[in-house]
């Protein structure tokens, strides 16, 4: 098979944002990666597992990462993430195993 098929077929996954999220941060999280991704204008209905995780601000007058609670909320979540070995993602070591197995299996 030609390298660059091989590549598509095993680094591309499509499927949900939802689905996506839980696979690679587990679905305790889903709600705050979500909120964190989300670039929805200050003010916008949010989901209601969201609304725990939004806070009032001044509206801002341009799109801006919300950079305090990426660090208040990310590190615990990255932390926990990294040691669940059932979660398997592109940012983990068991992703490259991951993908060498299925490379030996043919999938």
């Amino acid at each position: 098979m030609p390298w660059k098929s091989r590549l598509v077929r095993t680094a591309t996954v499509v499927r949900s944002l939802d689905a996506t999220i839980d696979a690679d941060f587990g679905n305790s999280h889903g709600p705050l990666i979500k909120l964190f991704l989300d670039n929805r204008p200050l003010g916008c209905a949010v989901e209601p597992e969201m609304e725990p995780y939004v806070y009032v601000r001044q509206p801002d007058r341009v799109l801006r990462l919300d950079t305090e609670r990426f660090a208040t909320h990310m590190r615990p979540i990255l932390n926990q993430v990294v040691s669940n070995e059932t979660i398997i993602a592109p940012f983990k070591k068991n992703w490259i195993a991951q993908m060498r197995d299925r490379k030996t299996l043919g999938a």
